[in-house]
């Protein structure tokens, strides 16, 4: 199951059992038009930023060209 369909799957019974959902969307390429791809991932892994999150980014650019 992809990641929408986790949200769409978990989100009600999140909201029936009194938890906050919400969803942070990001657009990578205008966000960072000109970063060098590995680059972004050394500044995700120095703040310490969410594993899941940099290992999907590192794996979104790896195609990538600057």
């Amino acid at each position: 199951m992809n990641t929408v369909g986790i949200l769409v799957d978990t989100s009600p019974a999140a909201r029936k059992n009194g938890h906050v959902t919400g969803v942070l969307l990001t657009n990578i390429i205008a966000a960072f038009p000109c970063i060098a791809n590995g680059r972004l991932v050394n500044i995700m892994k120095d703040r310490e930023m969410d594993g899941d999150l940099k290992q999907w980014t590192e794996s979104f650019l790896s195609e990538r060209m600057v």
